[in-house]
């Protein structure tokens, strides 16, 4: 029962991670290489293609410079920066404040977990990860990545084509010379 659950999870998650999520970018970011490795199976199992990994936060934040994640999924506990530090630098780096981070901990106290929030974090996942619901978060954070994305896009192509009707429309209006001239003729002209 809990194997055909667990696959009509996956193909869901294939599905909707298939529908353009693929290639989004995600780094995983824990000093443990065998959590970088077990959380990149379960992102590769449920379609991911874009993963790196990054061995603590100063690591992290070099990998961000160079390529804007989607996701980043951090563990807490690290060597030089650790998660705390690395939420709060992010949230304050130009263009962060809305990259969703998934802090995945074994802290079980409600204040540390408290603390991950306030640090900003955007979700919070127990340690150990289970694959069907660390990929259903994933996939629901990178979707909206993409969805952010598209609409700020298209808000900008909006905004070029309002500023391409408003030039076509003023280049339709008489000049302020030749509005001046008509009403030297003894016109009255009114535009807005």
């Amino acid at each position: 029962r809990r194997s055909d659950e667990s696959a009509a999870a996956d193909a869901t998650l294939r599905t909707r991670g298939a529908n353009g999520l693929a290639d989004c970018p995600i780094l995983v970011v824990d000093d443990a290489p065998l959590n970088c490795e077990l959380v990149t199976s379960f992102l590769a199992i449920a379609g991911f293609n874009n993963i790196r990994a990054a061995s603590d936060g100063v690591e992290a934040l070099e990998m961000i410079a160079a390529e804007t994640p989607d996701v980043v999924i951090t563990d807490l506990a690290m060597p030089r920066m650790d998660g705390f530090e690395l939420c709060s630098t992010l949230r304050a780096m130009p263009g962060h404040a809305e990259t969703p981070i998934i802090v995945q901990t074994g802290l079980d106290d409600p204040k540390q977990r408290a603390r991950v929030f306030a640090r900003g974090a955007t979700d919070l996942i127990m340690k150990p990860a289970n694959r069907v619901e660390l990929t259903a978060r994933i996939v629901n954070h990178t979707a909206r990545a993409v969805l952010i994305r598209e609409l700020s896009a298209y808000r900008a192509r909006l905004e070029a084509d309002l500023a391409i009707a408003r030039q076509m429309q003023r280049k339709a209006l008489p000049s302020d010379a030749a509005i001046a001239e008509y009403r030297r003729e003894g016109l009255e002209i009114a535009h807005h």
